[in-house]
């Protein structure tokens, strides 16, 4: 299940369970030791305060099966705006359209966009501790340029954000 939930893409996500194969391991010595190798001695403590805001958000995210399967989750900016409504239902893992009874169900929609911008302000700010721990990293800290790719990834996704 991890690989599925954690794309099976070689994460952060993905070492953080491997530092679980020693069961004495409590959660903090685990993300302790990854913060450390990820960004670095002087960058540690707020990038842990980062991964924190964030893992805090996606607490907030709507996850029910009308907004994991019909909301415009994937497709961002792609989903047009149009001036009328299309009367289109939104599709399985395909167009969401204008559909937003169908992407908040069974919750109403304005309940909805205050899940999301509560997910998307922790996203930003958690986001901007990961900038700053990446900063503070030392050159020499092994994972440093994994950690600037995954920070320019975060940037080019904040482009397609809805405000």
């Amino acid at each position: 299940m991890a690989g599925w939930s954690l794309g099976g893409f070689p994460t952060v996500g993905l070492e953080a369970i491997q530092e679980f194969k020693d069961e004495t391991t409590t959660e903090a010595e685990a993300l302790d030791r990854l913060a450390t190798r990820v960004f670095g001695e002087a960058g540690a403590a707020t990038g842990r305060a980062g991964w924190t805001k964030v893992s805090r958000a996606f607490e907030e995210f709507p996850y029910l099966l009308g907004v994991v399967y019909t909301a415009p989750n994937q497709i961002g900016p792609a989903n047009l705006l149009r001036l009328a409504p299309t009367g289109c239902r939104a599709t399985m893992v395909g167009i969401p359209y204008d559909d937003v009874a169908s992407w908040t169900a069974p919750g109403p929609p304005l309940v909805f966009a205050e899940q999301r911008e509560k997910c998307g302000r922790g996203f930003r700010e958690g986001g901007a501790l990961l900038v700053e721990a990446a900063k503070n990293a030392s050159t020499r800290t092994p994972r440093r340029s994994g950690t600037a790719s995954a920070l320019r990834r975060r940037r080019g996704r904040r482009l397609f954000e809805l405000r």
